[in-house]
């Protein structure tokens, strides 16, 4: 494969740097960069505000609460009689960046309920975690015991309910805990075989041609339906945002760099052409009918600008600090079954339907993330 050259390979890491810097001003909305807060908060001086209103879901007769210290709480009636304590915790990384946790104790140290506090995760994938009860399986369980206790993810959120777990085991150890780094796992070793092969496909695409359909449909239905492991404008921001949690999403690093690195040295779009499981999806859709629309150059040129000019007013949006759900400006929520809403469903349908008959219409037109890759690559 040819190399770029080294104008083009600096043109393109000058385009990288500015693209971050666009996104850094918008992760700035949030308050923090890299997990850091822009008001100098930092893992050791992180406080909450945690008031009686806060604790009466768990503890209703909770009226006062008298702070102990940045992370400790007692609890009192209006009688002022001990009613309990509450144990704040930073959060461990999930999928947006920290997810706070604050874990509620009766008289006798025996856990009754756990609240989030504010954080960044997707609302659609937060709201399945709790509603499977990952808040409440510690309920009943002495706080000394709760290492001792065996939680499981929640299938289709397992980054933010793994961050939960162990922001549960945290605050009730009342030391920091590391997280096991597992990497021999069936998900990883499944996700780095096929990335492989894809890499080997990018670089030698006439050695592999005959076999892309098999391999798009390996990605479909491993990084898509599987394991969800999906470049996304959401998680560029999240990232910069809340910080990356390298041990949960270790593949997810590797395929960023690669999709970052090749296009800068060799000018291919890898991710978008190879690896993204919508666009993929979008491909064999297209299988359905061999003749496809004609599109005029014109039009072609106006609907990338279209995308380019779809991208300045998200950030405008995002820069004014308006707040609403990322993931809801992307169709790739739809690889999550057991979450499917009826925009996920509708808006994946309606790209994957059209595909039939205009190649990738969205990853070509209307992708805030295959705009960002591309911008990086020219």
């Amino acid at each position: 494969m040819k190399v770029k050259s080294l104008n083009n390979i600096l043109k393109s890491i000058t385009n990288l740097v500015i693209i971050v810097l666009l996104l850094l001003s918008v992760a700035a909305w949030r308050g923090q960069l890299f997990g850091v807060g822009l008001k100098g908060d930092t893992d050791k001086n992180f406080t909450i505000d945690l008031k009686a209103t806060d604790c009466q879901s768990i503890l209703p007769n909770v009226s006062a609460v008298e702070k102990d210290n940045d992370q400790q709480f007692t609890l009192s009636d209006a009688s002022n009689n001990l009613v309990g304590y509450a144990y704040a915790y930073r959060g461990e990384l999930g999928y947006g960046g920290r997810v706070p946790v604050i874990t509620f104790v009766d008289v006798d140290n025996v856990i009754c309920g756990i609240i989030l506090g504010e954080n960044y995760e997707s609302d659609e994938y937060l709201a399945d975690a709790v509603k499977k009860g990952i808040l409440t399986q510690w309920n009943g369980v002495a706080r000394n015991q709760v290492m001792n206790t065996a939680v499981d993810a929640i299938a289709g959120a397992t980054i933010s309910s793994q961050a939960i777990i162990a922001g549960v085991q945290n605050s009730a150890s009342e030391q920091l805990l590391s997280i096991p780094f597992k990497f021999w796992t069936v998900e990883n070793v499944v996700s780095l075989a096929l990335l492989m092969v894809l890499v080997f496909a990018c670089f030698y695409p006439k050695k592999l041609m005959k076999y892309r359909t098999i391999l798009q449909i390996l990605t479909v239905v491993v990084f898509g339906f599987w394991l969800g492991r999906l470049i996304s404008f959401v998680q560029f921001i999240n990232w910069l945002s809340g910080g990356f949690n390298w041990q949960i999403q270790f593949v997810m690093l590797i395929v960023i760099v690669l999709s970052i690195i090749i296009p800068i040295i060799f000018g291919k779009a890898f991710y978008c052409s190879w690896v993204c499981p919508f666009g993929a999806a979008q491909e064999l859709c297209g299988k359905a009918c061999s003749k496809k629309l004609q599109i005029t150059s014109k039009s072609a040129r106006f609907l990338q600008l279209l995308r380019e000019r779809l991208f300045i007013v998200l950030l405008l949006f995002l820069w004014t600090g308006y707040s609403f759900d990322l993931t809801l400006i992307e169709p790739f929520s739809a690889f999550s079954l057991t979450k499917l809403s009826y925009w996920s469903i509708g808006f994946a349908s309606i790209f994957l339907i059209i595909s039939i008959f205009i190649p990738k219409v969205w990853c070509r037109f209307f992708c805030p993330t295959g705009f960002i890759l591309d911008w990086i690559r020219k």
